[in-house]
């Protein structure tokens, strides 16, 4: 069992009477909540109001690093935390974040962003999924996801002509940058040679 020296014993109540949470003493002084708590027990009563804000403001935290996680449909976090849609959606705009109404596009908006995570560009997104470019801006900036403003099309294409030129078949190259066919055949007949086009055919 840890003892307590009677100097921690005093900063700690000072801290705790200063309005500290037993979470901010626990980083504070290094000791477990057991300890802490323990100790206050003897010498005040806890105040329940202050922890059960404590408690609030951990799960708050754990729903919006699920959210951004890519937990992304609302319902499904008040499920998992036990509480109401209302209060989910209060913990995320405390944060600046909107979330998305639940709707019946939620699961592809999610392959969207996933997609673009995984190196997509915007303008293979858009051919992906049929949407205009300026549609898929639109739902990741309402997944709050950081859009990199850079033609991430370059590189990826450049890898795609690289794998044809070394003899890659159009299906085998979809499947490994996770394309249509049909867009690596489009990118053949834009950048290859004629020469080069014949032996991927």
């Amino acid at each position: 069992m840890v003892v307590l020296t009677e100097q921690e014993k005093e900063r700690i109540l000072r801290a705790y009477n200063k309005g500290k949470t037993i979470s901010e003493l626990m980083k504070m002084f290094c000791y477990s909540r057991a300890t802490i708590t323990n100790y206050l027990r003897t010498v005040t009563t806890i105040d329940k109001s202050r922890r059960d804000i404590e408690v609030q403001s951990i799960r708050n935290e754990n729903i919006v690093r699920d959210y951004r996680d890519g937990y992304v449909i609302v319902r499904q976090l008040a499920k998992k935390y036990g509480v109401s849609v209302a209060v989910v959606y209060m913990a995320l705009k405390e944060k600046g974040i909107k979330p998305i109404s639940a709707n019946s596009n939620n699961l592809k908006y999610r392959s969207i962003v996933a997609d673009y995570q995984n190196g997509l560009s915007i303008n293979d997104l858009a051919y992906k999924y049929d949407y205009a470019p300026c549609t898929i801006y639109y739902i990741l900036h309402k997944y709050n996801v950081d859009i990199e403003y850079v033609n991430r099309t370059t590189d990826k294409t450049q890898q795609i002509i690289d794998r044809l030129k070394d003899g890659g078949k159009l299906t085998e190259i979809a499947k490994e940058f996770n394309v249509s066919r049909q867009r690596v055949f489009q990118i053949k007949e834009k950048f290859l040679p004629e020469t080069i086009r014949k032996k991927n055919i």
